[in-house]
């Protein structure tokens, strides 16, 4: 439902849309007065401000006589605060709680309707947890049409809290491997057929992991070579075959090999997690019911380019098309944004804002000496920018640091929604 009340036309709108809670990007620059077509906004040299502001008021309440007189609806809005809020829960019929308070912040964050039936799918995806990650996880998961999926709470709760990164993950996993087939050789009553098999999967695995950690030889860096969408299906196979297997020998092997199995499998859903969380990440938001937020690709890789793969990660975004099918992205049309875990820079970040044969660069670096080591490469840009046939449009340095993270999930400012009334 999209007007919370069809009776006084009460809502949460912004001014592109005026019956959904959706908030607008902050202007960029100066705000300037729109002119008036009852009246002149530049004021002559023979009215003072306050002349000026008692004749706007004149004419506005003339005007809103006027329509009143004419049963034209009339509409005010003013910037939304708690009691707003807790008057629209009211009238959704849901409890006003601290925790429904929080959720109701993050959906207001992420453009998602305030109703009791999104209210009821946070509880179940939430499972008892109160803690913001726990609540921001549930509403991105509903966001991103995954409502019913409560193990999405799960994959995306280690991202926003800044832990199970993609190389340690990896890396991880690779000695769980080594510690798994170990383990396994020592047990007892498992078939030597079925270990045979195991140890043949498992050693391509780790093959295929360990080359994700190795630092590549030149100065490329090929997305197509960390095969996301292809090692997510042979995780989740490999956790469906031990599961089978599990089943299968109930009651034929001891406790401690059902322990192996089970502390192996988690291990699975570690790094199977990780890869789930960025292709949800990466989903167009079915949420909103206009495009008014940014939308991008996202991976995670090891940073193969630094010295050691295993300790340092590279953020990848690239910003969809709105207006192609899908949000594909446009490579003749596109933002995107990289952060580098550097051992001697520290973190870098990278904007480039792609414009047909035009591309603007801005860094970002928190360390004095890493500005000015990228001021002294700008000749350099420019020419490799020339070599793919584009041109190097713009380049800046900003001394701070970029957080990727919120341009990723573009959280919506609440300062910007406005309650809006309407009265006929």
């Amino acid at each position: 439902m999209v007007n919370i009340n069809p009776q006084s036309q009460l809502g949460f709108s912004n001014q592109s849309n005026a019956s959904w809670p959706v908030g607008k990007p902050k202007p960029q620059g100066p705000e300037f007065p729109a002119p008036d077509s009852a009246s002149s906004s530049v004021r002559g040299p023979d009215q003072s401000p306050g002349a000026q502001a008692a004749n706007a008021s004149q004419s506005a309440s003339a005007a809103e006589g006027a329509s009143q007189a004419a049963g034209i609806p009339q509409q005010k809005t003013w910037p939304v605060s708690i009691k707003d809020l807790n008057q629209l829960m009211v009238q959704q019929n849901v409890p006003n709680t601290p925790l429904n308070k929080s959720l109701a912040m993050f959906m207001l964050q992420h453009a998602v309707e305030l109703s009791s039936e999104n209210f009821e799918k946070l509880h179940k995806l939430t499972r008892g947890r109160t803690d913001k990650n726990a609540l921001e996880s549930a509403v991105l998961s509903l966001a991103r049409g995954l409502g019913d999926a409560e193990k999405s709470v799960d994959f995306l709760y280690p991202f926003l809290s800044n832990q199970g990164k993609t190389a340690e993950t990896i890396n991880k996993f690779s000695q769980s491997i080594a510690r798994f087939q170990n383990e396994l050789s020592q047990t007892l009553g498992m078939n030597p057929s079925i270990m045979g098999g195991l140890a043949s999967i498992l050693g391509e695995l780790d093959e295929e992991f360990k080359k994700l950690l190795k630092r590549a030889k030149g100065d490329k860096l090929d997305l197509a070579e960390f095969r996301r969408g292809g090692l997510t299906k042979d995780l989740y196979s490999l956790h469906q075959l031990l599961g089978g297997l599990e089943g299968k020998l109930a009651g034929k092997i001891d406790e401690n090999t059902r322990m192996i199995l089970a502390r192996f499998k988690k291990d699975i859903n570690g790094l199977l997690g990780n890869f789930s969380s960025q292709a949800i990440l990466s989903k167009s938001s079915e949420k909103q019911s206009i495009k008014v937020l940014e939308e991008f690709a996202y991976w995670q890789i090891p940073n193969i380019l630094g010295e050691d793969p295993s300790s340092a990660n590279v953020d990848i975004l690239i910003k969809k098309d709105p207006l192609k099918r899908g949000a594909d992205i446009n490579p003749s049309k596109t933002k995107i944004v990289i952060r580098l875990d550097t051992p001697d820079l520290g973190e870098v970040s990278i904007n480039m804002v792609v414009m047909d044969k035009k591309i603007w660069y801005t860094f970002f670096a928190e360390k004095e000496s890493t500005s000015k080591l990228i001021n002294s490469f700008q000749k350099e840009l420019r020419d490799m920018t020339e070599t793919i046939g584009k041109e190097a449009a713009g380049f800046q340095v900003q001394r701070k640091k970029h957080d990727v993270k919120n341009q990723l999930l573009q959280r919506l400012n609440l300062d910007d929604y406005t309650r809006v009334h309407m009265q006929v």
